[in-house]
């Protein structure tokens, strides 16, 4: 059962990575790059994780 929940996770958090990071590069002009758009990456990611449900947050043991 623990190889079944670890995989089942690691997939989860697989497709929220490739769906929460082609969002951000989207409004942010680009992948992470330093400079200016590594200052949108950061601002933008803040913002999702402010308006991001408790307890969504919570549930993943943040």
């Amino acid at each position: 059962m623990a190889i079944k929940a670890f995989v089942v996770g690691y997939l989860t958090h697989a497709a929220g990575d490739m769906y929460g990071h082609t969002f951000v590069n989207a409004y942010t002009g680009g992948e992470f790059a330093l400079g200016p758009n590594a200052v949108r990456h950061i601002v933008l990611e803040g913002y999702v994780a402010k308006r991001t449900p408790l307890q969504w947050m919570q549930r993943a043991g943040q």
